[in-house]
């Protein structure tokens, strides 16, 4: 009697066990979601290959886009020229009520000197959706008057993501042929962050095909601080 409801019972919870353990929502994605580690994808060959590069490559470009605009580090090139001897002045007033002024400076040199020349780079790499969320960042750091692009004092910084060394692909789940969802890690070192041991912290990115190419289509502003800074391509 007793091997008879043990039986019964593992066939009752069965269905709620074979649940655990997902890290996604089932219920939200498509049949045909296909998951890959890296080392799998790169050595199956054709289209897994194909596909995960292709992923990189966007990873890759998108964090220098974030790297080189909305941190600004193009700031710094060597052929970036800004005119920081006539910047354009704009006052504020805080909500103490004081009044200050910010500095603008016109980029005269650069890759880029236009801000609709922002706005075509980062189309490269984002969705629709994703280029709602980039569009007030460039707002932030840059005004465009007369043609002519202003790059705000007080944008950029040095950089870098503290706690961590690099940032890697881990896996992606492709949710569809048209969504897929990028799992990555951050690494640290434990030695150099002086940690008891190696930090592992995931994040990942959601991309979208949109036209036939993959882009950017989710991706906080942690998420895009990893991709700028720290992110290592399978091919370094």
């Amino acid at each position: 009697m007793k091997k008879l409801i043990l039986i019964l019972c593992v066939i009752i919870l069965s269905p709620f066990f074979n649940g655990c353990g997902k890290n996604h929502d089932s219920s939200a994605l498509s049949k045909q979601e296909k998951k890959l580690t890296i080392s799998e994808a790169l050595s199956s060959g054709n289209e897994e290959d194909a596909l995960v590069n292709q992923f990189d490559k966007l990873l890759e470009g998108f964090g220098n886009y974030c790297k080189g605009y909305i941190q600004c580090k193009f700031k710094y090139d060597e052929n970036t020229v800004l005119d920081t001897e006539n910047p354009m002045l704009i006052s504020q007033t805080n909500i103490e009520g004081i009044e200050y002024q910010e500095k603008w400076f016109q980029v005269i040199s650069a890759d880029i000197t236009t801000f609709s020349g922002l706005v075509s780079e980062a189309e490269k790499y984002c969705s629709d959706d994703m280029m709602n969320n980039i569009l007030p960042l460039l707002e932030h750091n840059y005004i465009s008057e007369n043609d002519n692009l202003y790059v705000a004092d007080f944008a950029g910084d040095d950089g870098g993501v503290m706690g961590s060394d690099y940032a890697y692909i881990d896996s992606y789940s492709l949710i569809n042929e048209n969504y897929a969802v990028i799992k990555l890690i951050a690494y640290g070192d434990k030695n150099y962050w002086e940690t008891e041991s190696d930090t592992l912290t995931p994040f990942q990115v959601s991309v979208k095909k949109e036209n036939g190419i993959w882009k950017v289509d989710e991706c906080g502003e942690m998420e895009q601080a990893y991709l700028a800074w720290i992110y290592k391509s399978l091919e370094k």
